[in-house]
């Protein structure tokens, strides 16, 4: 079986491999140098030159969590432009936390406008902007970054992006665009296992993550000013997954081994092309618009009558496993992930299967 869901991914051997090495004591050398190697490669790719980057014991939703709750404090206020079902819940932390949240949404499949970021902006101040970088639920990417930080920046708010299913698939380079604060995991683009989330920030942030700390601290697991003190001797506060920081650090490795991440950036683009055309040859259609369609995650619209649960079974049979859709959408789409250990004739296969089945079921 093929795991082509919008995560966990397939996983190549040598990542396998470490995962399978013996225990380390999270207070011992052998796994500080692995948290020390993950960081330092971890800022390579997301082109973070001065700041920190968190290893979290968790899911995405952690990391998102840890980056809501240790860089905004209560009452503080937040424009929150989302388009899917991962903005959403974003939404719901934010309001947990106490955050004076403004909504601004998209319909589902459509990406954000700048020029209504710019609206927003200029009707109103805010301490912060909330953007999902990849919309997991819609197959969504919203591709201005570096259009929303600028405008972002200039009305005096900081940027945070979820950014759990673009992260190394996606491109993304945090100092050069502006972005202030990255939340994504280790089971998507990066191929490696899930249970370690991962919270990158600039320099200035780090500061404002201790005065929120001081004045309205997160809980523990969550605190990355907790984290931060840890970092400087490569630890974290509390134990980590152990073998997902040594996958990780030879996930990473592989990037590198591959060309870098603009090499991984170029693969996931033309996976993407590869799997559209097929779609598109076919008369399908995705939610998302074209112009915004998502390299790692695509979600295919199905026709009436036809049933992602049918359409998932038929698909596992074949050996391709994939997801249903989310929300409103749960049985009306497909979701299949495009990362991971695979290739892009993998892709094409699934794609042409996914085809032919949903022609099948179409016909009764």
């Amino acid at each position: 079986m093929v795991l082509l869901t919008p995560g966990p991914v397939e996983i190549h051997e040598r990542v396998l491999k470490a995962l399978s090495e013996g225990i380390a004591s999270h207070r011992s050398e052998t796994y500080r140098n692995w948290h020390c190697e993950a960081v330092e490669r971890l800022k390579r790719i997301s082109g973070l030159r001065d700041g920190s980057v968190y290893l979290i014991p968790g899911s995405g939703t952690t990391a998102v969590d840890a980056m809501i709750y240790s860089v905004l404090a209560p009452g503080e206020k937040v424009l929150a432009y989302i388009v899917g079902e991962f903005g959403r819940r974003a939404v719901n932390t934010m309001k947990a936390r106490g955050l004076n949240v403004r909504l601004l949404e998209e319909p589902w499949g459509k990406a954000i406008r700048i020029e209504r970021l710019k609206e927003a902006l200029e009707e109103d101040s805010y301490d912060a902007v909330f953007i999902v970088h990849n919309e997991t639920s819609t197959g969504v990417a919203n591709r201005t970054l570096r259009e929303a930080a600028e405008l972002v920046h200039k009305h005096g708010a900081i940027l945070l992006v979820d950014s759990v299913s673009g992260f190394a698939g996606e491109r993304l380079y945090m100092d050069d665009w502006g972005v202030d604060v990255v939340a994504t995991a280790t089971q998507k683009c990066l191929a490696a296992p899930p249970g370690l989330g991962i919270v990158m920030v600039k320099s200035d942030v780090v500061e404002r993550i201790e005065k929120v700390s001081k004045e309205s601290p997160p809980p523990p697991s969550i605190n990355l000013s907790l984290y931060e003190k840890f970092l400087a001797k490569c630890e974290t506060p509390f134990t980590p997954p152990v073998n997902v920081v040594r996958a990780l650090v030879e996930a990473l490795r592989l990037i590198e081994e591959e060309g870098g991440i603009e090499a991984r950036y170029r693969e996931q683009e033309m996976r993407a092309s590869r799997f559209y055309s097929v779609i598109d040859a076919a008369g399908l259609d995705t939610l998302a618009e074209k112009s915004a369609r998502s390299y790692t995650v695509a979600a295919v619209r199905l026709p009436e009558g036809v049933r992602a649960p049918e359409v998932k079974k038929r698909m596992a049979e074949l050996g391709f496993e994939i997801a249903g859709g989310m929300g409103e959408y749960r049985e009306k789409v497909v979701r299949v992930g495009l990362m991971g250990a695979i290739n892009a004739d993998i892709v094409e296969a699934a794609a042409r299967s996914l085809v032919e089945i949903i022609q099948e079921l179409s016909r009764g």
